[in-house]
Parts: structure tokens; sequence; C-alpha cells
């Protein structure tokens, strides 16, 4: 029996179809670690680099009490992603809201050392003051 020009041993066809597809490099994927802190560096929702300063945003007590004693609503039907999406949610608020007792908390800090300061100078002075008259 004789093989015609064109006619290939079919195992050899795969193992040649298979190195075409191995030749190349593809596609890459970017690791896992490049995605989830680019979600995280965009979790202000204006779309700012990592770093930047998201939008101010103020928070009222009975908002930080609402956020905090929030509960994932129960379903029936379980559907990951939707599940995802609310965690992601919850998760970018919380950020926000921790961000914003930051930035009171560093004004406090701020008006604390300046009230101190203030008083240390007062104090000062009135040491200055009762110093002289006690000398007469």
């Amino acid at each position: 029996m004789q093989r015609k020009i064109g006619e290939e041993n079919p195992s050899d066809k795969r193992r040649r179809i298979g190195s075409e597809r191995m030749v190349g490099q593809g596609r890459g994927r970017a690791p896992l670690g490049a995605i989830n802190n680019k979600s995280e560096a965009n979790d202000g929702g204006t779309g700012a680099a990592e770093g930047s300063e998201p939008s101010i945003v103020d928070f009222t007590k009975e908002e930080v009490d609402a956020l905090l004693n929030e509960r994932m609503k129960k379903e029936a039907r379980i559907d990951t992603k939707k599940k995802m999406e609310q965690m992601g949610d919850l998760i970018k608020r919380l950020k926000n809201c921790i961000r914003w007792f930051k930035r009171v908390e560093e004004g406090y800090v701020k008006e604390k050392e300046k009230l101190q300061t203030d008083l240390d100078s007062a104090e000062k002075k009135c040491v200055d003051i009762g110093a002289p008259s006690s000398s007469l």
C-alpha cells in the first residue's frame, strides 16, 4: 500500500497540530494580586489612582450605625455574582467611612495640639506676669 503525497499518519498529524498550538506564547493573564489591587485602588468609584484622595464624604451617627449593622439579605436562591457585588459595595462604603473617621481624627489631633500650645503659652504668660509682682 502506497501513501499519497498529502497523506500522513494520523498520530503524526495530531502531534503536529498540538505542537503548532504550543509554539506561540499565547495570551498572558495578569496575576490575581494585580487584579485585586486594581479594584481596591478604584474603590472610591471615581476612577482615582491609588494614593489620591477620594471626594470628601460626611457621615452622621445614624449612617455609621446603619452601615455597621447592615446584614446580607438571605435569599433562597444562591447567586454568587450578586453576593460578591453586594459585598464589594459594602466594603467600599466601609472603607470610605474609615477614611472619613481618620480625617476627622486628624483634625481633632491638630486642634488638640493647637489648644495645648495656646494653653502652654497662656500659662507661661501668667507665670511671667506673676513673677515680677511677687518680687515687689
